[in-house]
């Protein structure tokens, strides 16, 4: 739970990812803010090589360093980040009911703890931000996974941010997001880090 006088953030990843740790680093620098990182899997050097790297390694740099992080139980018996039942990890519903998040981070909405996070999300009314790396032009111009009851719950997040005109492309494709008004750029880099913060507290006074 969020210690007094300290902005609770919340961050769900699939597993860390080296462009992101930056960035929790960063944030978990700040004073102001209380910002534990929850991770669905741990992955394996054999798992990223069929992330598409084609090769078995594990990064030389430090990625668990910095900032708070916990790895959930992720419970399937092929746990992996690439289809959506490869992460399911039913505890994030408790820890965000409980934890009274300002306002709560995913990574996306393609496997099953990320729709956990977001219904918990919804129940509590934690402001929920969702960022998505999908495009029309790496899917070859649809989404066939996407189910029509997921695009039709999806549009119900609020605010989601987007790598890019082509993921905006396919927001406004299938009315992910009904406006634009919701939607906001994001850029991998660190150096983005007050856009985001600014995405983060909009809703505190609300």
């Amino acid at each position: 739970m969020p210690e007094r006088n300290r902005y609770g953030v919340g961050i769900l990843c699939t597993h860390p990812i080296q462009h992101y740790i930056p960035w929790c680093k960063l944030l978990a620098k700040n004073p102001e803010i209380y910002l534990p990182v929850y991770f669905c899997h741990r992955q394996t050097p054999k798992g990223q090589s069929k992330a598409g790297y084609g090769i078995s390694f594990e990064w030389d740099i430090p990625m668990l360093e910095g900032y708070e992080n916990r790895f959930l139980q992720n419970i399937p018996k092929d746990p992996n980040v690439f289809n959506f039942f490869g992460c399911n990890t039913a505890e994030i519903k408790e820890i965000i009911n409980n934890s009274k998040f300002g306002a709560f981070i995913e990574q996306g909405w393609f496997n099953k703890s990320f729709w956990q996070a977001i219904f918990a999300c919804w129940k509590s009314k934690t402001p929920l931000l969702v960022k998505g790396d999908s495009n029309l032009i790496s899917h070859g111009g649809n989404i066939s996974q996407l189910s029509g009851v997921m695009i039709n719950l999806a549009s119900n997040i609020e605010n989601m941010s987007r790598m890019g005109k082509n993921a905006f492309n396919l927001i406004q494709k299938y009315s992910v997001q009904n406006t634009a008004d919701g939607v906001v750029d994001a850029i991998k880099s660190v150096s983005n880090i007050n856009n985001c913060l600014l995405v983060l507290f909009f809703e505190q006074d609300k």
